[in-house]
């Protein structure tokens, strides 16, 4: 959790000097958590990406889905992908990626 916490931090860092954290740090946050099976965190952390208002892309929704589906969490994945798939912007769509994620977790998942 160290490295992890050290993450939060800079973010915090980022913050405090005016700036806001961009899609490519939200999605580095994002994958440090999952690769961390901490799944709280990458859920606070996308709860408060859209809070923010931050345009939302492929990759973050991929990305989320991925961690839910690493953590056997498949309804979770998928009520992520119908949050995408209903996304207001119009600019998001599932890629390949997102469904082979998708497919492979439902297979597993029995």
């Amino acid at each position: 959790d160290g490295q992890l916490d050290a993450c939060f931090e800079l973010c915090g860092r980022l913050r405090s000097k005016g700036l806001e954290p961009s899609q490519v740090t939200y999605g580095i946050l994002l994958d440090c958590c999952i690769n961390q099976s901490q799944m709280d965190r990458a859920r606070e952390v996308f709860d408060h990406m859209m809070q923010e208002g931050c345009a939302m892309n492929t990759v973050l929704y991929t990305t989320m889905i991925k961690g839910f589906a690493r953590s056997e969490q498949v309804d979770e994945a998928m009520a992520i992908y119908e949050r995408m798939r209903s996304d207001a912007s119009g600019n998001v769509s599932p890629d390949v990626i997102t469904f082979s994620i998708l497919v492979k977790a439902n297979c597993d998942a029995g």
